[in-house]
């Protein structure tokens, strides 16, 4: 799958990290375009599964969102999946940075009374 992806996606490569993604520019609609169609030619979830795993940390975080969104919406087996609200997806887009760290703190001191936070100290 590795193979597929790298000869597939240099378009989408060539969008950096960390940019904000905008279906705007011609680039960006491109490297969503070849996203959206390696996910869209995917077998079955599993694949898609496993090939949206493999890609999510090398492509820009905005164009995956955008494409896998895409794909979930147009694929008939996957119609019925419940796409996250944006702020589930980018919560720092609508919430200051100094709340989130100070409700991770929060979550990370309660969770670990509790024994489920330990993954995140």
């Amino acid at each position: 799958m590795a193979d597929i992806t790298a000869a597939n996606l240099a378009v989408a490569f060539a969008i950096p990290k960390g940019v904000p993604f905008s279906s705007f520019l011609m680039s960006h609609r491109m490297a969503a375009k070849e996203l959206s169609n390696v996910f869209m030619n995917t077998h079955d979830v599993g694949m898609l599964m496993n090939l949206a795993d493999s890609v999510r940390d090398q492509v820009n975080e905005g164009l995956f969102a955008y494409a896998l969104a895409f794909t979930i919406m147009n694929k008939p087996e996957l119609r019925h999946v419940r796409l996250p609200l944006m702020i589930e997806v980018f919560p720092r887009w609508f919430v200051k940075e100094e709340l989130l760290a100070s409700v991770l703190r929060e979550a990370i001191r309660e969770g670990s009374n509790q024994g489920w936070c330990d993954e995140f100290q």
